[in-house]
């Protein structure tokens, strides 16, 4: 496998996947299970659906145990493992193969998974020795709305419209089942404010 010299380092869905063959490679004998989320997540779902082309310069992923991933939600001591020794090294292995940044794949996203969120993980790509999960689509739109990054603006309004969730009520009502929060801070509310306006202005209605 090469990458191409433009810009070697954007990860596409393609790039995406085959790094996860050799990820499967590298760690032969020994079973690793990880959640992907983020722009990684989002690239290789619309690509199945052959919707956007989306790329990302890192994978966010945290480790999940084998023994969990049947169950629709992951106790939050499953998912805040750092990234075992034996991944680590396999994840440097191909940094420096393809001129990748060492943390091309990472687990910083753990701080932003709440302990009570509601993960329902799908089983998106399967090899010998590695098992990748991803959230389902609903809960990836509550956390793109929980980054309250304005980089997320497009992401979050393509997510919108792929679930039809585009009422405040809705959304807010969203977030409270997803996250299992009662009430969300004003900045939240806010944000989500913000991200349907975005969506009418980048999505408008057709006329009829």
């Amino acid at each position: 496998m090469t990458f191409p010299a433009e810009n070697p380092r954007e990860l596409t869905a393609d790039k995406i996947q085959q790094l996860f063959t050799e990820l499967d490679y590298l760690l032969l004998d020994q079973p690793t299970s990880l959640l992907i989320v983020g722009g990684a997540a989002l690239a290789l779902h619309w690509a199945d659906l052959g919707t956007y082309d989306r790329g990302t310069y890192d994978i966010d992923a945290v480790p999940i145990l084998t023994t969990y991933t049947e169950r629709t939600t992951f106790a939050v001591d499953t998912v805040t493992e750092p990234l075992p020794h034996h991944l680590q090294e396999a994840v440097l292995t191909l940094a420096r193969k393809y001129n990748l940044d060492d943390d091309w794949l990472n687990n910083n996203v753990i701080r932003y998974i709440s302990p009570k969120m509601d993960l329902q993980p799908t089983l998106i790509w399967s090899g010998a020795a590695l098992q990748i999960y991803r959230p389902d689509i609903r809960t990836l739109l509550v956390m793109k709305i929980f980054s309250l990054r304005e980089e997320d603006t497009i992401d979050t309004v393509r997510l919108i419209e792929e679930t039809g969730i585009n009422t405040a009520e809705r959304l807010q009502s969203l977030v409270k089942s997803v996250s299992g929060s009662d009430h969300l801070p004003v900045i939240v509310e806010e944000h989500i404010g913000d991200i349907l306006r975005e969506h009418t202005y980048l999505m408008p209605t057709p006329e009829t």
